[in-house]
């Protein structure tokens, strides 16, 4: 098989998961840590495959979220939201989530972390996103980049 096109064949089949948050493996309940990746525009998925298997440990749940990037992010944050909530309320042994966001799921999770209510510890790690805003997401979305805290 050619390496290349295992990446290419892998990153399509993350692009062609159903929205919402999908696990990349199956759970061993040891896991502490759940790793979640957040795409950006336009993706093709294959720029995921590397870093997710390099980050997946015994103690970490990988997952991916996938959502509508070709509009407004607010209701894919509002439903990523929902979604951790209840990946916490069925595997209680995670005790961090850890959101990784590239391009404009990077300002998916800008707005997400400023939202976030739970008392379960959260980081984010945002990607080569344009958090100094963009025009079309001030006009579509109300997004202030000088709002963001981070």
């Amino acid at each position: 098989m050619d390496p290349e096109n295992d990446y290419i064949n892998s990153g399509q089949k993350l692009m062609s998961l159903e929205y919402g948050l999908s696990p990349l493996e199956v759970r061993n309940k040891k896991e502490k840590v759940a790793v979640i990746g957040v795409h950006g525009g336009r993706s093709e998925g294959y720029e995921w495959v590397y870093p997710l298997t390099k980050l997946d440990q015994s103690d970490r749940l990988t997952l991916f979220y996938r959502w509508d990037d070709r509009s407004c992010f607010l209701s894919s944050a509002l439903k990523l939201n929902q979604e951790i909530l209840f990946l916490l309320e069925g595997n209680p042994t995670i005790e961090k989530i850890v959101l990784l966001g590239h391009s404009y799921g990077g300002i998916l999770l800008t707005w997400f972390i400023e939202n976030w209510t739970s008392n379960t510890p959260i980081e984010i790690h945002t990607i080569a996103s344009p958090l100094a805003g963009l025009d079309s997401l001030s006009n579509s979305c109300n997004y202030d980049a000088a709002q963001t805290k981070i």
